[in-house]
């Protein structure tokens, strides 16, 4: 990320064999900000899969948009659904018990400081170059700062500390 507050943005091709490349993308560039690189990379993966499964972002010419910024937040702009409207805030339930939804946007919303659904256009990272721009959703959420191990913790993992012992 650049030296400013300015957030960082990439567009990927809707293609299923480039979450990697995004989430490794939004990984490093949260990692940067402070965020736990695995937590980021897991969410990261599940808002692009989420992206390209279930928006026209998957389709063909479709891509996804991710945007970062040095406060952690991760932005996963989409093409909007494939019929209707991108759901305003509030259009996902959490722990809604259907079908469609699998446990990856609960696990997002319960490792990240906040997850949000909305438009694209309406998103505070909006930008006009944004493929999401016409008709797209943004979801967003912000990674907490991993904490400071605490004294004493174990160097590695599965070993006892010495002052566990």
């Amino acid at each position: 990320m650049s030296g400013d507050d300015a957030p960082a943005f990439a567009v990927f091709p809707g293609e299923s064999c480039r979450v990697q490349d995004a989430r490794r993308w939004a990984a490093a560039l949260l990692a940067q900000a402070g965020a736990d690189p695995e937590v980021a990379e897991l969410l990261a993966s599940e808002l692009v899969t989420n992206a390209l499964l279930h928006t026209r972002s998957g389709g063909p010419r479709g891509t996804v948009t991710v945007a970062v910024t040095r406060a952690g937040a991760l932005h996963v702009h989409d093409l909007g659904p494939v019929a209707g409207l991108c759901a305003g805030p509030g259009g996902w339930v959490p722990g809604a018990d259907r079908e469609d939804f699998g446990k990856g946007l609960l696990l997002v919303a319960e490792l990240a400081a906040g997850l949000a659904h909305g438009s694209a256009a309406a998103c505070p990272l909006a930008w006009p170059g944004d493929p999401a721009m016409a008709g797209g959703c943004c979801t967003r959420c912000v990674l907490p700062a991993p904490e400071a191990a605490p004294a004493g913790a174990a160097l590695l993992e599965g070993q006892p500390s010495a002052a566990a012992a």
